[in-house]
Formats: C-alpha cells, structure tokens, sequence
C-alpha cells in the first residue's frame, strides 16, 4: 500500500490535523504519535500517555486530561492548554517545554498552560 515505503510512527499520521473535538481518547498509548495541528478541544484525554508526541500547533481547550502522562521527546511549540486540567507534574513538566504561539487562537502556549 501507500505506507510500504515509509517507517510509519504508530497512530500519529492518522490524528494530524484532524478533528477530535469531544473525542474520547481515554487511556490511548499516542507514543510517538503525530497530532500536529489537530483540535481536541473537550476531548477526553484521561489516562492517555503522550510518550515523544507531536502537539505542535494543536488545540486542546477545555480538555479533560487530569491523569494524563506527558513524557519522552515531547513537542508542544504553539499548542493551546486553555482550561485544561493538569496534574502537578504534568503542568511542571509542560510548563518547562512550553514555547511558541497557537496560530488559530493566538495564545502563546505558556500563558494557556499559566506558566508562572
């Protein structure tokens, strides 16, 4: 098929910039998925791992992602956390790679995230 040719990266292809708002996504294994520019706005994320995920540019306002582990080689340039709720060491943990702008709303990832 068309994928032959090409190392695939697991999940991740699937989920670039597609639509999840509401989806739920609890407990999914995204390593070294590619969500680029996907929205998951009011997604549930409870439970997922994001392990070396691709979150560039994604929007993920107001989604559930309390139990959410965010590890590895994680990208998170531009991505938008607005009201999301994070565990402690998950929001250390982002709050420490948070960089760039989300081009659809504008916010810049550190101020979603409240970084102080």
């Amino acid at each position: 098929g068309i994928r032959d040719s090409v190392a695939s990266r697991g999940l991740g292809d699937v989920y670039k910039r597609q639509d999840l708002r509401g989806a739920s996504l609890f407990g999914a294994k995204l390593q070294d998925a590619d969500l680029h520019g996907a929205d998951l706005r009011e997604a549930t994320l409870d439970g997922a791992v994001f392990d070396g995920t691709d979150l560039r540019d994604a929007r993920l306002e107001d989604a559930f992602a309390f139990n959410t582990r965010f590890e590895g080689d994680l990208q998170i340039e531009g991505a938008d956390f607005s009201n999301v709720p994070l565990r402690g060491d998950a929001h250390k943990r982002l709050c420490a790679l948070a960089s760039g702008t989300n081009a659809a709303t504008g916010r810049s990832t550190r101020e979603s995230l409240a970084c102080g």
